[in-house]
C-alpha cells in the first residue's frame, strides 16, 4: 500500500552531503508507532505464506527423495523424442533433436 512504502521510503535517509565520507550515512529511526505497523504489517504477511513454505517443506521432506533424476517429461513417453524434435523446431531457430537437448 501507498502507507507501507511511506513508512519504508522514511525508514532510511542518507546523508545531506553528496561527497563521499568514511561515516555511514545518517539513519533516521521509525516512530514507534510506525515501526509497531511495519512489525505487525510484517507478522501478518509471513503468517499469509507460511502455509506455502509449509507445503514445500513437507514435498522437499517426502516427494523430492524419490524424485527421477536426469531426463524426465515427454522425452520419456512413446514417441517423446519425436514430439520433443517438433517442439524444439516450432519454439527456436535452432537446428536440434531431442537427442541435441539437455
Amino acid at each position: 500500500s501507498a502507507h507501507t512504502s511511506d513508512a519504508v521510503l522514511s525508514l532510511v535517509t542518507t546523508s545531506r552531503s553528496m561527497r563521499p565520507s568514511k561515516r555511514a550515512p545518517s539513519v533516521t529511526l521509525p516512530r514507534r508507532g510506525q515501526a509497531k505497523a511495519l512489525l505487525t504489517e510484517t507478522h501478518t504477511a509471513l503468517l499469509v505464506l507460511k502455509p506455502a513454505y509449509q507445503c514445500i517443506v513437507t514435498w522437499a521432506d517426502t516427494a523430492l527423495s524419490s524424485a527421477p533424476e536426469g531426463r524426465v517429461g515427454a522425452i520419456l513417453l512413446p514417441g517423446g523424442a519425436e514430439w520433443d524434435t517438433v517442439a524444439l523446431k516450432l519454439n527456436t531457430t535452432l537446428d536440434l533433436t531431442a537427442e541435441d537437448n539437455p
